[in-house]
């Protein structure tokens, strides 16, 4: 019997070779990930930075981060079970939304709840705490126009700090309280200037000047940069102006071309700078560690507004229609302020540290009787509703001018506001409102609210006219959008301009595959005064909608236009109110209509079944008051 070669079923040596290979890079692989080898993408160099010409203010840092323990390590929290270690003293100061006016109001968790902070009717927004805890800069309209304010807790006197009828907003403090940077809104666009607070006679300094919007400006902790957002290349980014170079003062520390980064803060120590980037519409919040030999931009947490005070961020989560004040800490994966409700929109906040200011501040404002009245609800009680009868709603046009009576005074409540704010009526032609449930659906939108006489669709000729903004953003895993209205005067008495970039539905028509596929684009940011039109309907109690998955074919899908008053109950509970209980477990299902998308743009598609018309605004008012009386009492 022939004996078989041992030899003969040998491996190639090829595949040795191979093997061999395979398992050094396995080794160099297994190396760098446990930080051996620790390479950085080169891009923006730590000496980019010069060196301070002036002696810096010594500065104890706080926080130290390392590449390996720092911010790139920390990873989104189980909200199901964080670890929480709730010490929270400090007294918040949030913009509120209280009926279409935005006011501030102070809180503390645990010790004091949402009360006004000053006993007057005025509009004040973007609350900014100095470095000593002892004074509260804001941006108020007071006389009809948008100035900055200074309010000092120890002598309870406020200064005004600019007096003009262009919009000033966004202050932030010098580390040394004497001087204030801010942004103005002159000549169709933004920029900031640094006001000297010790001689208000002295004319502001302007910090940036060009075609390009720059604004929310941040002043660093060693007082010599101040980081800000800005559009000059075609995006918001977020840059640092280094105010000791006048050679290459401006240097862009985002660099991200898809993201838009809004609202910088800085590190107590003055390193890093956080800032809020859109996600796809949703805002995470990004960082830059200038520590680093080279530029890598971390990404820290969900959330919007960040506000640093020693080893904790404070921020906002953004939901579709709530806000949420949290905290996380930048040394250990821990939340020191739990996920708190905050009853309305928010536009800006800062906070106190304990301090004497602060304790006494929160025992003179619990005697006042400025508390914020959160919205109550209507549940679905027999006892505490009023008749569900459908009534016609005068003065509107729509194909079903109807709402239910439990609602049809809050939509005339948010329509009487929306013409006090923008000047004309915004809400007088309607797409839809009340729908009989024998009318056909769109596609996925079977159980719309429009059938329940709680809901309302304002004309989409409105965004083809310039007097509307769509502004698209992602909320809890769905497509939302935030509504701007153009006010009638654009002298800066009526409105804010605009900082977000518009979403144009539209484009999707410009023969482009990009376009067509995500449903529209973004473009620039428009000029002139608006009025956030969300944020004022969620004030009266109306919430908007989500767009329905396949609002990138079907244009009405997107339900951009669409507002709803649910008052605490779900659909089902809305429909029986004006619906026997037999109607809707029909086995029959309601009529749904498909759509075909047009292969051309054309306005009929999406178009009010009554054509109704666009008021008419009036380039050149005739006759108005320049400024606005101020409140009784």
């Amino acid at each position: 019997m022939k004996q078989e070669n041992p030899f003969s079923t040998r491996v190639p040596y090829q595949v040795w070779v191979v093997l061999i290979v395979l398992n050094i890079g396995l080794i160099f692989a297994v190396l760098n990930s446990e930080g051996f080898i620790n390479k950085r993408p080169v891009s923006l160099q730590a000496s980019d930075f010069p060196t301070a010409t002036k002696a810096m203010p010594a500065i104890t840092p706080t926080v130290t981060l390392s590449p390996s323990t720092g911010i790139d390590t920390l990873q989104p929290i189980n909200k199901s079970n964080p670890k929480v270690d709730y010490q929270e003293e400090n007294l918040f100061f949030l913009s509120l939304n209280t009926n279409g006016k935005y006011q501030i109001y102070a809180f503390s968790p645990g010790n004091l709840a949402f009360i006004k902070l000053f006993p007057n009717d005025f509009e004040e927004i973007h609350p900014a705490i100095n470095s000593d805890n002892s004074k509260i800069a804001y941006s108020a309209r007071k006389n009809g126009y948008w100035d900055l304010y200074i309010y000092d807790f120890v002598t309870n006197q406020e200064i005004r700090v600019t007096d003009s009828p262009e919009y000033e907003g966004h202050p932030s403090w010098s580390p040394d309280g004497q001087f204030l940077a801010y942004e103005i809104y002159h000549g169709g666009n933004f920029d900031i200037e640094i006001q000297p607070l010790d001689d208000l006679d002295q004319p502001p300094i302007r910090l940036t000047e060009g075609d390009q919007a720059d604004f929310s400006p941040s002043w660093s902790p060693n007082g010599r940069e101040i980081a800000f957002v800005s559009t000059r290349t075609g995006e918001e980014e977020i840059w640092v102006a280094r105010l000791d170079s006048i050679d290459n003062r401006f240097t862009n520390i985002s660099l991200d071309p898809i993201k838009s980064d809004l609202h910088p803060a800085w590190s107590p120590d003055g390193n890093t700078v956080i800032w809020s980037a859109d996600s796809n519409g949703y805002p995470i919040l990004k960082s830059f560690n200038r520590a680093y030999t080279n530029q890598i931009i971390e990404t820290f947490s969900e959330g919007d507004y960040p506000y640093w005070v020693s080893d904790q961020v404070y921020y906002l989560q953004l939901n579709a229609n709530q806000n949420f004040l949290t905290s996380r800490s930048t040394t250990v994966e821990a939340i020191n302020l739990p996920s708190t409700l905050i009853p309305s929109i928010v536009n800006g906040f800062s906070l106190m540290q304990p301090n004497a200011i602060s304790q006494q501040l929160i025992a003179e404002l619990r005697k006042s009787n400025k508390v914020f009245k959160v919205f109550q609800a209507l549940q679905n009680d027999p006892g505490s509703i009023h008749d569900h009868n459908l009534i016609k709603i005068e003065g509107i046009e729509a194909p079903y001018p109807y709402f239910i009576v439990d609602v049809s005074d809050e939509f005339s409540k948010l329509r009487t506001k929306t013409i006090e704010l923008i000047g004309w009526d915004f809400l007088q032609n309607l797409d839809q409102a009340f729908v009989p449930i024998t009318e056909p659906s769109n596609p996925g939108n079977e159980n719309d609210w429009k059938f329940t006489g709680r809901a309302f669709e304002f004309n989409p000729l409105t965004v083809y006219a310039d007097l509307a903004q769509v502004v698209k953003e992602e909320r809890d895993g769905q497509t939302y959008w935030r509504i701007y209205l153009k006010t009638r005067y654009q002298d800066g008495s009526q409105g804010i301009p605009i900082q977000q970039m518009p979403w144009l539905l539209d484009s999707r028509y410009s023969k482009m595959a990009a376009t067509y596929e995500s449903g529209g684009s973004r473009t620039q940011i428009p000029s002139g005064y608006w009025v956030d039109f969300t944020a004022l309907a969620q004030s009266f109690g109306w919430d908007r909608v989500a767009a329905i998955s396949n609002w990138r074919a079907y244009f009405s899908s997107a339900r951009f236009n669409q507002f709803v008053f649910t008052g605490g109950l779900d659909w089902y509970a809305a429909m029986n109110q004006i619906y026997p209980i037999e109607a809707l477990r029909s086995p029959t299902p309601l009529p749904s209509i498909t759509i075909t998308p047009s292969l051309t743009p054309t306005i009929r598609y999406y178009r009010s079944p009554t054509a109704t018309n666009i008021p008419t605004i009036t380039p050149i008012p005739t006759r108005r008051p320049t400024w606005t009386p101020l409140p009784e009492g």
